[in-house]
């Protein structure tokens, strides 16, 4: 996994956003699984 430095807050706080999207998409991808 690459480091990120965000040049910005408003970068970090879209990145951190972005983290939390797939994360979810990925346990809700799951649970459809089943």
């Amino acid at each position: 996994m690459t480091y990120f430095a965000p040049k910005s807050e408003q970068e970090y706080k879209e990145y951190l956003d972005n983290l939390l999207v797939e994360y979810q998409f990925a346990c809700f991808s799951e649970k459809l699984g089943d």
